[in-house]
């Protein structure tokens, strides 16, 4: 399982660098500077680099984006935890669409969450892994300088499954 979704995302972000690669342009008219005006501003950045707080990776984490589509872009991030022997490695990995405008838009996201732990007792280490899944809905923020902004109401199915409010800023590029 972790393999086959290993090998998705690499074939994912390798295939998805440039989705219009394998597109042909109906009108040999249409050049390159008129198809950078159509994508200026916040919509011509693929890329995003955000910090969550209480988000899909518990207490913080650090997360990249990138835009597939105009309103769909997938994402990993990593957190990790340790204290008094104990440690933990969380790993969102997840999908999201965006509905509304090129600055303000709502928008859906969910994707499992991976999670490797170890603990250290009496000359013994215990190591387990786990899976939980993740769904949220909120808004988000993308100013024309780069700024990120989303504020999204998680759910989480899983060990600890509850509902919670999770907070991101960071650049897109």
């Amino acid at each position: 399982m972790y393999k086959k979704l290993l090998v998705f995302n690499v074939l994912l972000a390798v295939f998805a660098n440039d989705p219009t690669a394998f597109a042909k342009t109906e009108d040999p008219s249409q050049t390159q500077e008129s198809t950078m005006e159509s994508t200026s501003g916040a919509a011509s950045r693929k890329h995003a680099l955000t910090l969550e707080l209480l988000g899909r990776g518990g207490l913080y984490s650090f997360n990249y984006d990138y835009t597939v589509m105009q309103d769909l872009a997938v994402g990993v991030g990593a957190a990790f935890y340790s204290a008094g022997g104990a440690s933990a490695s969380v790993f969102p990995l997840y999908a999201s669409q965006y509905f509304g405008g090129e600055n303000h838009r709502f928008m859906v996201t969910g994707g499992p969450t991976l999670v490797l732990a170890s603990v250290d007792a009496d000359s013994a280490t215990l190591n387990g892994k786990g899976i939980a899944g993740t769904v949220g809905a909120g808004y988000e923020f993308r100013a024309d300088s780069g700024f990120l902004f989303r504020a999204t109401p998680y759910y989480n199915f899983g060990a600890l499954s509850g509902l919670w409010l999770g907070v991101s800023g960071g650049l897109t590029f």
